[in-house]
């Protein structure tokens, strides 16, 4: 191979330099030519591609949040910002270094717990980085995990028993266990009141909620159904649905769906949670073996109330059956697609909320359509169907729990003030008798114990620092 000395040698000759990666020797005899090297097309190099990869050396298919080569090493993914792509010291340079304030909160809910030993020698948890310092994206994920074993019992709807086995079924299904990381993160959103810990917690979140949801969708269209992958469809599931509760940060109602009538995403939280119902259809004949049988077994009482053979309408009060259209004995459309959720209100408003009472009080998504009719009511408002789904919002709030507390109260609160702002207590006759009624149970659906509503007559004025343009 012609090395670099003897090349300038050759040029000072006078004979033609062979191109550089063009393999050429020298003749003893006559003079030296060489096959001048075709050159590649010119191409633009990327500079965007993640740090993991750029350190490798290796082409970056740059998806984000995580490339592909990342996921498959389950290897932290993160990309430099702008200005250290352009830095000839990107590659080496990740982000700023996170505060000391943020380098102890990370280390102190590494200290709180430690994963057990079986999940710690799991093949999937040794791949992780095990280090508790902050990231690009965030809380390391080892320090997530042992966080969700601290905040288990506080999600109330779990199973209060042992975390591990979730966590070792998010082993095996990755999706699941991104879903666990995202609601981690919330947690901690939730509890510290730190701004710069707030920040961190929510760039985790939003990272492990964005990868938790490309990966479950990607499995839905992939896996074979079985019975871990039934359970795990079914838990990220109802993470996600969490999630998608837990996401609201303000008590504002101006930002609520019926105040943003021209966004076309304004329900899109709530169209989340109607996906659970055909999935729980999908997976029904996996359930004799599943570890969610304590959710199944909460879903209806004994007597079999909700899905048993004692589904009566005797406890759906007659003004609510007038008022719904319910009190005709042929109902067609909208109508019929009413009965189920007002069935289920009537039968939970008068239950403890109890924390085994939860799923008894979900049951009204669950006795919603699957075509999304019921959502499109409530994006025609339609005020029979927005009283419905406000009154139920009501009882939720009977709870409490910080994961849905804000939503399902701030929720509430803008449907009493879109329908006060339409004046319905003031209609006349009838009408409006049966409103004000509705109006008084709609403001103290999350009393408990409740209370009994007789014949309302006064007229009800929307104080005038409440109101809020209905576009």
């Amino acid at each position: 191979m012609v090395r670099r000395t003897e090349r300038r040698e050759i040029a000072m000759a006078g004979v033609p330099e062979p191109d550089f990666r063009v393999l050429s020797f020298m003749p003893q005899k006559g003079n030296a030519t060489a096959r001048r090297y075709q050159k590649r097309k010119a191409h633009r190099k990327s500079k965007e591609g993640c740090i993991a990869c750029k350190v490798k050396r290796v082409k970056c298919d740059e998806i984000r949040p995580c490339c592909s080569r990342c996921r498959r090493n389950d290897t932290r993914c993160s990309y430099p910002s702008a200005d250290e792509a352009s830095s000839p010291e990107s590659s080496s340079q990740v982000a700023k270094r996170p505060s000391a304030h943020i380098r102890q909160m990370c280390r102190m809910l590494g200290r709180r717990s430690m994963p057990s030993a079986d999940l710690l020698t799991s093949p999937a948890v040794t791949g992780l980085d095990m280090s508790q310092e902050p990231t690009h994206h965030g809380i390391p994920r080892i320090v997530l995990i042992q966080h969700f074993q601290n905040l288990y019992p506080e999600l109330q709807l779990l199973d209060s028993g042992n975390p591990n086995p979730i966590l070792a079924l998010g082993l095996v299904r990755p999706f699941l266990l991104e879903a666990v990381l995202a609601v981690s993160a919330s947690h901690l959103r939730h509890h510290h009141w730190a701004p710069e810990s707030r920040q961190l917690s929510r760039v985790t979140e939003h990272f492990q909620q964005a990868l938790a949801v490309r990966s479950f969708r990607d499995a839905l269209q992939s896996l074979t159904l079985d019975q871990q992958t039934a359970d795990a469809f079914v838990l990220t599931s109802m993470f996600l649905n969490l999630l998608t509760f837990s996401f609201a940060e303000d008590d504002q109602v101006q930002d609520t769906w019926l105040f943003r009538p021209d966004d076309p995403e304004r329900l899109s939280w709530f169209s989340l949670q109607l996906g659970l119902k055909p999935l729980l259809l999908t997976t029904e004949h996996y359930r004799d073996d599943t570890i969610l049988s304590w959710m199944y077994a909460a879903s209806d009482d004994e007597k079999g109330t909700f899905y048993g053979e004692n589904q009566r309408m005797d406890r759906v009060p007659a003004h609510w059956m007038a008022f719904l259209g319910l009190d005709r004995e042929n109902l067609l459309g909208e109508d019929d697609l009413l009965r189920e959720p007002a069935r289920m209100l009537a039968e939970v408003r008068d239950l403890e909320p109890r924390d085994e009472c939860f799923f008894l009080y979900v049951n009204f998504v669950g006795a919603l359509d699957m075509e999304f009719r019921f959502r499109d009511m409530l994006e025609a408002e339609d005020e029979r169907a927005v009283w419905l789904f406000g009154y139920w919002l009501g009882l939720m709030c009977r709870f409490g729990w910080w994961w849905m507390q804000l939503r399902v109260d701030r929720e509430w609160r803008a449907i009493r003030l879109w329908l006060d702002q339409k004046g319905v207590r003031d209609r006349p006759g009838e009408q409006g008798r049966v409103w004000r009624l509705l109006m008084h149970e709609l403001e103290d659906a999350n009393r408990w114990p409740r209370t009994e509503y007789g014949v309302v007559d006064e007229v009800h004025e929307v104080p005038s620092t409440d109101i809020i343009e209905i576009l």
